[in-house]
């Protein structure tokens, strides 16, 4: 019987003209003949005389199996992967289900195409067949590769690689493999293996960079980076872990120049690019590193680390106006974030921009997930303005809202004692918990307040109750001390300091 197939398409579409002409031809006399004439056209690109000859050499017995075989992998060469397995899936079914080379080149194919579970029935039907057979060995070790099983993997695999120590996708899939549990000595054996055999392989030296570096062989993982650069020069990744090899080995120096050439190659690549910064501010060229924190914040204005190292930076020069410019695009563009909303409204109300830091917390309030946050902000623009009885209002709806939050109460604690409702200001504080600094001060604050209504054991008792901080704890100490004496001091001693109303 000789191979049967569907509807002509795709390459295959010459067969159904073989079909009318091959009788015209004289040609090889045997299947072995029409086989090897078919290999030799398929390395001519010639494609339909080597459909045509494997077609021939398909009729014969002790042909059959490799000649189909041999035109499915011809197939799949020239990239009709969907016609091959349909090739193969109609001959395994039809003409020889104990085709053992059959079952592996299709289990194979289904793994390429990413069909695991049809390659396993494969897989079970080559077991039977044949179960200590080394290529069976290798697919079933690739799909257990693929499905992270690692024991398995690695099982089948080195069986297979004894008798294939120079398959390229066996060892590459168990260094891989030895990368996922770790165990990464294993690994650079394989890949070091790998880089003798293909000395001129990307992706083998790539690995055993990287696995060198994991397994901090930083000397030799700046040879393999040199390397690789070497082939791809620009590649601003290897630059960019050659820097990293070349910083962990002292070479501080060259791993700065290499990080330049990194952000000369992958100017997108800025976290390993900030890092480079990070080097700069130890050795003091913070000028510098500012530099480079302002083309990581012009390519992408929300990476935060390259924001708050400018804004750290500006303040401590006063910068307010460049201050201003970054925080309002920041905030512009991730109105949610709240550290920086809180930085900018501060800043607005410094130079009574009230109207603006009202709009910003508004729509902070639209978008962020941390409403307290956002009422205590509101708060503080109402504040500023000179609303305090609307702040306050403002924060007792917030608490029933969003009930417990130490900041919500606190505030409201601190504003109520600003107008003068010094019970209403004394409840507040009470409820505060939670946050250790806030809870303490509002125990503070509250114990002032009893001291100016004369309270001074009230006053005692809520001192002695707090944990204080200890650089507080003297201070502490020394007010009860007065109050326990009735002291003449009203007021509290300087260095109390309240928490401002945006916490």
């Amino acid at each position: 019987m000789s191979i049967k197939f569907g509807a002509p398409k795709g390459i295959l579409g010459l067969v159904a003209i073989l079909a009318i002409t091959g009788s015209a031809h004289a040609g090889p006399k045997n299947g072995e003949e029409w086989l090897e004439q078919g290999k030799q056209f398929a390395a001519q690109k010639n494609i339909k005389k080597a459909v045509r000859s494997f077609k021939k050499a398909s009729r014969f017995a002790n042909t059959k199996d490799a000649a189909t075989i041999a035109l499915a992998k011809f197939l799949v060469d020239n990239k009709d992967v969907q016609t091959a397995m349909e090739v193969m899936s109609k001959y395994l079914k039809k003409e020889n289900p104990f085709s053992v080379e059959g079952h592996l080149f299709y289990a194979d194919l289904l793994l390429t195409k990413g069909d695991y579970d049809t390659a396993k029935k494969e897989i079970q039907i080559m077991k039977v067949l044949r179960p200590t057979w080394a290529p069976g060995k290798e697919i079933i070790g690739l799909i257990a590769f693929h499905e992270r099983k690692a024991d398995e993997a690695i099982a089948n695999l080195s069986y297979f690689l004894k008798e294939n120590p120079k398959s390229y996708r066996a060892r590459m899939a168990r260094g891989k493999t030895f990368l996922l549990l770790n165990k990464t000595d294993d690994a650079v054996t394989d890949f070091k293996i790998l880089s003798e055999q293909y000395p001129d392989d990307v992706p083998v030296f790539e690995l055993l960079g990287d696995s060198y570096l994991n397994n901090r062989q930083f000397a030799a993982s700046e040879a393999i980076f040199e390397r690789l650069i070497g082939m791809q020069p620009e590649m601003g990744s290897y630059y960019e872990k050659l820097a990293r090899s070349q910083e962990a080995l002292g070479k501080t120096e060259k791993a700065l120049i290499s990080y330049e050439r990194m952000i000369q190659y992958s100017p997108s690549e800025i976290e390993p690019a900030f890092h480079y910064t990070e080097i700069l501010v130890k050795l003091g060229r913070t000028p510098a590193a500012e530099k480079e924190w302002r083309r990581e914040v012009s390519h992408d204005v929300g990476f935060e680390p390259a924001v708050k190292s400018l804004l750290n930076v500006w303040t401590e020069s006063n910068r307010l106006d460049e201050i201003a410019s970054l925080l309002e695009k920041f905030c512009k563009k991730y109105p949610e974030r709240t550290w920086a909303v809180t930085q900018y409204t501060k800043l607005l109300l410094s130079i009574e921009q009230i109207d603006r830091a009202q709009e910003v917390v508004a729509r902070h309030r639209e978008v962020t997930t941390n409403l307290a946050e956002a009422y205590v902000l509101e708060a503080m623009v109402l504040r500023a303005a000179d609303k305090k009885a609307d702040a306050l209002s403002l924060l007792t709806k917030a608490n029933q809202r969003i009930p417990g939050v130490a900041a919500i109460q606190y505030n409201a604690g601190l504003i109520a004692e600003e107008i003068g409702e010094t019970d209403r200001s004394i409840n507040w504080y009470r409820q505060v918990s939670g946050d250790t600094k806030l809870l303490f001060q509002a125990r503070v604050n509250m114990a002032l307040l009893f001291e100016k209504m004369g309270n001074y054991s009230e006053s005692i008792a809520i001192l002695r109750s707090v944990d204080a901080p200890a650089d507080q704890r003297v201070v502490i100490q020394k007010k009860i001390t007065e109050l326990q004496g009735y002291g003449a001091t009203v007021g509290g001693p300087a260095n109390y300091h309240r928490v401002p109303a945006s916490h």
